[in-house]
């Protein structure tokens, strides 16, 4: 289990008005966490307008965004920008991710 801070902007149908509603859930992944807020923020007089999802640190949450839209080469570049580390260390750190969060990637087939 994980914890994950999902926040979320709600409008309201009937005036417009947005407004920000924020929890943490510990979820298996991040798509858990999301159907959790979901069950509790959704009502029948408002619609998501834009949601966020983090682990509470937002250079991990970077990480995991290129991980899940499958760009782990990409992740492993920015680890190694971000901390001057070299290949092997940053792959590794990678990999710890993948595990640690149970990260499966999406297969945008546009990519192809």
């Amino acid at each position: 289990m994980n914890t994950y801070v999902v926040a979320v902007n709600l409008e309201n149908l009937d005036s417009g008005l947005v407004t920000l509603h924020q929890a943490s859930f510990n979820s298996e992944n991040r798509y858990e966490a999301i159907g959790r807020a979901v069950d509790k923020f959704i009502s029948e007089d408002v619609a998501i307008h834009s949601y966020r999802v983090s682990t509470g640190n937002e250079e991990i949450s970077e990480y995991i965004d290129l991980l899940e839209q499958g760009r782990k080469i990409q992740a492993i570049k920015l680890r190694r920008q971000h901390t001057g580390d070299g290949l092997k260390e940053s792959k590794e750190f990678i990999d710890d991710l993948v595990r640690e969060f149970n990260i499966k990637p999406t297969i945008n087939p546009a990519r192809w």
